[in-house]
């Protein structure tokens, strides 16, 4: 089985993050492939705003889905 995990914590050494590395290790050893997208080591931004995109649609209104 394929597996992908988000994790989503500030602190690799936090619990949430011991939970994420019990997962991955259990999951491995039982012969699964495991992927980790660890949100905070790639430095999103979960907030949308004009600097996600190269061009402007309407310039003095940001309306998300007429930019995306």
């Amino acid at each position: 089985m394929k597996v992908f995990i988000v994790h989503a914590h500030h602190e690799p050494k936090s619990f949430n993050g011991a939970l994420t590395g019990a997962t991955v290790a259990a999951l491995t050893d039982a012969g699964h492939e495991v992927r980790v997208s660890d949100l905070y080591a790639m430095d999103f931004d979960p907030v949308s705003g004009r600097h996600n995109f190269t061009t402007v649609g309407v310039a003095d209104y940001l309306k998300q889905q007429v930019e995306e």
